[in-house]
């Protein structure tokens, strides 16, 4: 079920597997107001609807995050959504190195390791490791 859509996100509720398919396309630099809306409309739906995962689909993100969005991000949207009871991620990972780079980055700081994280170059896999038993493992790389 589709719970948002922009131009620069959407995201679909996977009611089944109590996850979101949330799918960035960024390949240019987004204005700030459209960056934090996005930002805002993803932790609505998480709060909303509760999903205990996320595979998160940057392949066409070709966007770097400045220290400055990465700062916004873990307070508007990190950890908010662990309050909301996140607790695994999958990364499906940018083909641009520096967007790639960034989104690990971001995912280093401290309220990124609160989630079990992982990082992948295949759907497949992603979505394998996703909806696998969790472990007690909180970062993985």
């Amino acid at each position: 079920m589709r719970v948002y859509e922009h131009s620069s996100l959407c995201i679909d509720f996977i009611k089944e597997h109590d996850y979101f398919l949330v799918k960035r396309i960024v390949t240019n630099i987004t204005k700030e107001n459209e960056y934090k809306e996005a930002i805002n409309n993803w932790r609505i739906a998480c709060e909303k609807y509760k999903p205990t995962k996320h595979l998160v689909d940057y392949s066409e993100y070709s966007f770097s995050i400045t220290p400055e969005f990465q700062q916004y991000l873990d307070n508007h949207l990190m950890k908010p959504l662990y309050k909301a009871g996140l607790k695994k991620i999958a990364f499906l990972l940018s083909h641009d190195l520096f967007a790639q780079l960034s989104i690990e980055e971001t995912m280093q700081k401290e309220t990124g390791k609160m989630f079990e994280i992982s990082y992948f170059d295949d759907f497949e896999e992603a979505k394998k490791w996703l909806l696998a038993t969790s472990s007690n493992n909180l970062f993985t790389v």
